[in-house]
């Protein structure tokens, strides 16, 4: 396999994944919404960390490292795919915090979830049913994009 294939297949996973990430992310602040109007504090915390959090991580890594973008868009093997997702590095690794921020944060939210009264224990699971469910759209997001690109730099 060539440089260039084996290029070309690395900036697709990693577009792959940078639009799974942040759709995913959509979703799940989407979801987590009706969960902080039912009175789950945490829930509202974690939608306020994941639509800040991500932007603010990107808003400095741009203004830190403004050339890692154009050195990258520079060398990629398919920049008109980069420039269609509005892909860059410095947003590619504000996803990928993100990503790991919803995980850690709702891993927590189920740890301090108090599990002892039987009557909360459909509302009780809430955190692992959306970790769950995060984690699936992402991995189902991945393939789908993963599939698009693909297709379309044929």
């Amino acid at each position: 396999m060539t440089t260039t294939a084996v290029s070309k297949r690395r900036e697709i996973r990693a577009v792959s994944h940078f639009c799974a990430w942040r759709i995913s992310r959509y979703i799940l602040i989407i979801l987590l919404v009706p969960l902080s109007a039912l009175h789950y504090p945490s829930a509202f915390y974690i939608i306020a960390a994941l639509a800040a959090l991500p932007a603010a991580v990107n808003l400095a890594l741009d203004s830190s490292y403004p050339e890692r973008n154009v050195e990258a868009l520079r060398q990629a093997a398919c920049p008109d795919i980069m420039k269609q997702y509005h892909f860059s590095r410095t947003r590619y690794q504000a996803e990928r915090f993100g990503f790991v921020l919803a995980l850690i944060l709702l891993l927590v939210w189920q740890w301090i979830q108090p599990t002892e009264y039987w009557y909360d224990f459909p509302l009780g699971r809430v955190p692992v049913m959306m970790l769950f469910f995060y984690y699936i759209s992402q991995t189902v997001f991945y393939f789908y994009y993963r599939f698009a690109i693909r297709k379309a730099c044929r």
